[in-house]
């Protein structure tokens, strides 16, 4: 159940950090292993100099931050939506330094928005990439797609096999946005090489 008084405001990322926590008390959650909100305070200020908007899960044994419109596998936060649903979710605007409670429904909605959703389709083939490129490398900087011992790269591989990869990982952010990228685009655009 969301609280609708559960929105704040901070005037630094440092006071942003001091209302996660207030936050998390007010809620009482997690229950368990509460050093999950550690590594969330430091990714927050990491995510802050990038200006992203997060989605910030706490529930009974742990939480998650995620950015969103970031290609991060909208798994990270659905499995637990799914699976959790005592968990609480919050918005965490790192330019207006904003913390707003948010429902399941709109956590589910929000993590799946690819990135560069309002302009891949508007643009030109080479700056398509460009931003494909961009969303690559933050992502290989942030290790988003390492999995269960995985250390994802795109060093070598084409357009169609980094689609085929989050196919795989059934990450729908970034198949959607990589085939936007390629729509209209003939077989050799889509055999570019990173």
């Amino acid at each position: 159940m969301i609280n609708k008084t559960l929105s704040k405001t901070a005037q630094s990322i440092e006071e942003m950090v001091e209302l996660m926590k207030q936050a998390t008390e007010e809620v009482s959650l997690p229950k368990y292993y509460k050093w999950d909100l550690d590594i969330d305070y430091e990714k927050i200020k990491k995510y802050a100099t990038d200006k992203f908007t997060c989605i910030w899960l706490v529930r009974e044994c742990g939480s998650q931050l995620v950015p969103i419109r970031a290609g991060v596998n909208p798994i990270h936060i659905t499995f637990w939506l799914n699976n959790a649903p005592e968990c609480r979710v919050f918005t965490i605007d790192t330019q207006s330094l904003v913390l707003n409670e948010i429902s399941h429904e709109k956590a589910k909605e929000l993590v799946e928005v690819m990135p560069y959703h309002d302009r891949i389709r508007s643009v030109s083939f080479d700056k398509r990439i460009a931003l494909v490129k961009i969303v690559i490398s933050y992502g290989e900087k942030h290790n988003f797609w390492n999995t269960m011992g995985y250390e994802f790269s795109s060093k070598g591989k084409t357009l169609c096999d980094l689609l085929m990869y989050f196919q795989h990982n059934n990450n729908k952010a970034m198949v959607n946005f990589l085939s936007a990228a390629l729509t209209g685009q003939n077989e050799k655009d889509a055999l570019f090489k990173f």
